[in-house]
């Protein structure tokens, strides 16, 4: 069985009168418009808290590969392709390197 609760809230005359109206617009009561509005509210504040953190690593070197244009992805392509004789000497790609002690690398939402 459902259960109601009666509360009183104080709102801001305008922000009341926008709800009344879109309740009157789309048929529904005043209360079924705040539920509906609180419960998007409180999704959206459950979605933000189950994000993941990851973890970029930064490393040193001497700039771009001969050809490699940030601002044209296809030309990463060639340079990531092992013994690809466009990009000069052969890359051999491994695992980063563990983060050296009291070092940290920088979070990203995803």
């Amino acid at each position: 069985m459902y259960w109601c609760m009666r509360t009183t809230i104080r709102l801001d005359d305008e922000l009341l009168a926008s709800t009344k109206q879109l309740a009157l617009q789309t048929g529904r009561t005043l209360t079924a418009v705040i539920e509906d509005a609180l419960r998007e509210v409180l999704a959206r504040h459950k979605n933000q808290q189950e994000k993941t953190w990851i973890r970029l690593t930064t490393v040193t070197g001497k700039g771009l590969l001969p050809g490699v244009d940030l601002d044209a992805a296809a030309s990463l392509f060639p340079a990531l392709r092992p013994g690809s004789s466009s990009t000069g000497p052969t890359r051999h790609f491994a695992q980063p390197p563990e983060e050296p002690e009291g070092v940290s690398g920088q979070r990203l939402h995803h």
